[in-house]
């Protein structure tokens, strides 16, 4: 079972990593790592390092299935593709809750 103290961990690493403390975003179970706190690439590939030093979570997950890939001027990007009228590539939800399952398991759960 995740603790408090687990949650707490994760908490302070997500605001010092992403947008969350400089937009007050709160961080809950529910908080969606790239849809919310804008982690993607590097910033997502560290959180999984993270995660393994800290908690000896395994690292074989597929952080391109949760969010882009580090891309220069991403911001523009986006806009450009929303004004051709294309619309921008789904990814799978990756929140909070499952960085703690993983934390808890050791390992992400699509890796099970």
């Amino acid at each position: 079972m995740v603790t408090d103290d687990t949650f707490r961990k994760v908490e302070e690493y997500l605001l010092r990593s992403s947008v969350a403390q400089r937009r007050a975003i709160p961080i809950t179970s529910e908080t969606e790592l790239y849809r919310d706190l804008r982690m993607y690439g590097d910033d997502l590939f560290e959180l999984v390092l993270w995660a393994n030093r800290e908690f000896g979570v395994e690292t074989n997950l597929h952080v391109a299935s949760y969010a882009p890939g580090e891309r220069p001027f991403l911001r523009v990007f986006r806009f450009l593709t929303k004004i051709v009228g294309r619309r921008e590539r789904q990814y799978a939800s990756l929140k909070v809750r499952d960085v703690l399952a993983a934390i808890e398991t050791k390992r992400c759960q699509e890796c099970r």
